[in-house]
């Protein structure tokens, strides 16, 4: 399988081919109808998303402070589906969820880093139209990334997925391309994905049982500042008991 770069402009820092290949067969297997992208940069990942999956709602959040930079997203997004808007992720993500309660969602966090970035996309955790979360930048070494493995059953990122297709488009990306522009080794990933469909229960019980790892970021309390959400047996604050009472239900 050759990565599919569909005029995709990889730029230094960006996320690479070969995991876009790894989020595109989450997206399809997850039966994603609609993306929230935070953090859009020149618009060439949100481009990617609406050039493969043209029948997809794609919206792009970004504080659009660099004049030059919106510039250029503006003019590679103009003719396309994506719909972009310019705000603060943290006020905009809480309410596209809640505004479209019947879309399968995928929420793709490539603004912020580190732990802030992290509590948006767990505090997301809590709402059954969330299906499929993707965090970028999660680099070895940092806790962020232990975090994430530990959030899952299954494998987050794509050097440990063993599906060949994805080995053979990982190895690809690695020999064709000129490592001395990568900001981290060819076959070390830091886009991290999550299906909650299969472990929305494992990911929460996992990250209320480490919330002081979030310290002043505490995606519960994020969550509640929020107003509502959808999962109907959460009631105010969430008790690990009832989250392992649940789990219990559901396997």
């Amino acid at each position: 399988m050759k990565y599919e770069l569909r005029k995709y402009k990889w730029l230094p820092g960006a996320i690479y081919p070969p995991e876009l290949e790894w989020l595109k067969l989450h997206l399809d297997g997850c039966q994603i109808d609609m993306i929230i992208e935070c953090g859009r940069q020149d618009g060439a990942s949100a481009l990617w998303y609406a050039e493969n999956f043209p029948n997809m709602e794609i919206y792009s959040i970004d504080l659009d402070d660099r004049p030059d930079i919106k510039a250029n997203s503006d003019a590679n997004l103009k003719n396309s589906s994506v719909k972009a808007i310019t705000g603060n992720i943290f006020d905009i993500v809480p309410e596209l969820i809640r505004n479209n309660p019947n879309k399968r969602i995928c929420l793709i966090e490539d603004a912020v880093k580190s732990w802030p970035g992290l509590c948006l996309v767990a505090s997301t955790f809590f709402y059954e139209n969330v299906v499929l979360v993707a965090q970028h930048n999660l680099h070895v070494g940092h806790k962020t990334r232990e975090y994430w493995e530990n959030s899952s059953q299954d494998a987050v990122f794509l050097e440990q997925s063993t599906d060949p297709l994805i080995q053979n488009s990982l190895n690809q990306w690695i020999n064709e391309q000129d490592q001395s522009v990568l900001n981290r080794p060819g076959d070390i990933s830091s886009l991290g994905l999550i299906d909650l469909g299969k472990n929305r229960f494992f990911a929460l019980d996992y990250m209320l049982a480490n919330r002081a790892l979030f310290r002043f970021w505490d995606p519960v309390a994020y969550r509640n500042s929020h107003g509502r959400h959808t999962l109907k047996f959460h009631r105010g604050f969430v008790r690990r008991s009832i989250i392992r009472k649940l789990i219990g239900q559901k396997r």
